[in-house]
């Protein structure tokens, strides 16, 4: 039985290894056709910022294929089944069955657009608290974590406490639990776990509301398309 649940999103970024001693390399993946799975030329770039790709492929190699989206993350095995160079360099994948996915579920979040600003403050074992950037805002919220894109740099397992500006009666407490960097404005992602918010009844109802201004969203006509947020879901 194919793996009907495998979802993604659109050029949805995608790390590639091979079994066998490989290197890490990202890639894209294209489109789903039938049983097919075709993704672009993996590449990485190198320590002089020269681009590396995944040469030498071939019909039934192995590669693992790993990817995060929508509150998902996904790992597979999978074959090789063709490499074409028209129109472009891709690889032509067997879409693996629902029992070789391991998939993971991170967070329900509800998927809204736009940057909502936030205040991020540190807090510290001893019990004080430092302010952090001006400049951080959420992207992505569920009952379990939050997506945050801070021009701070933050370590993994720090405990911050957010407040949306727009609402400052509403403290939402966490951890840092994932970072990624490879924005060109230099801001950081981060994905953290929610530990304790100040109202729970004000926190769920916050999560309706953003949830029916998805849906309002969705239904309205736009040319201009949507960042993917996907890399949140830590996914």
């Amino acid at each position: 039985m194919v793996a009907t649940e495998l979802k993604f999103a659109p050029y949805q970024e995608a790390e590639v290894a091979r079994i066998i001693g490989g290197d890490q390399y990202i890639s894209h993946i294209l489109t789903k056709v039938a049983d097919t799975l075709i993704i672009d030329r993996p590449k990485y770039q190198n320590e002089a910022g020269k681009w590396r790709y995944f040469d030498s492929v071939y019909v039934n190699n192995l590669i693992y294929l790993s990817y995060e989206h929508a509150g998902v993350k996904y790992n597979f095995k999978t074959l090789v089944l063709k490499v074409s160079y028209v129109p472009f360099y891709h690889l032509c994948l067997k879409l693996p069955e629902s029992r070789d996915i391991v998939s993971q579920k991170l967070w329900s979040a509800p998927r809204f657009r736009g940057f909502v600003p936030v205040t991020l403050t540190a807090r510290h074992k001893e019990g004080h608290s430092v302010l952090l950037s001006q400049r951080s805002y959420m992207v992505d919220i569920g009952q379990q974590g939050v997506g945050i894109v801070s021009e701070e740099k933050i370590a993994r397992n720090f405990l911050l406490e957010m407040n949306v500006k727009a609402d400052c009666s509403l403290k939402i407490k966490c951890s840092v639990k994932n970072i990624k960097t490879g924005r060109v404005d230099g801001f950081y992602y981060y994905g953290c776990e929610i530990e304790k918010v100040s109202d729970k009844q004000h926190f769920q109802e916050y999560l309706d509301f953003l949830a029916a201004a998805t849906d309002f969203f969705e239904q309205a006509p736009t040319d201009v398309g949507s960042d993917d947020f996907s890399f949140y879901s830590f996914m």
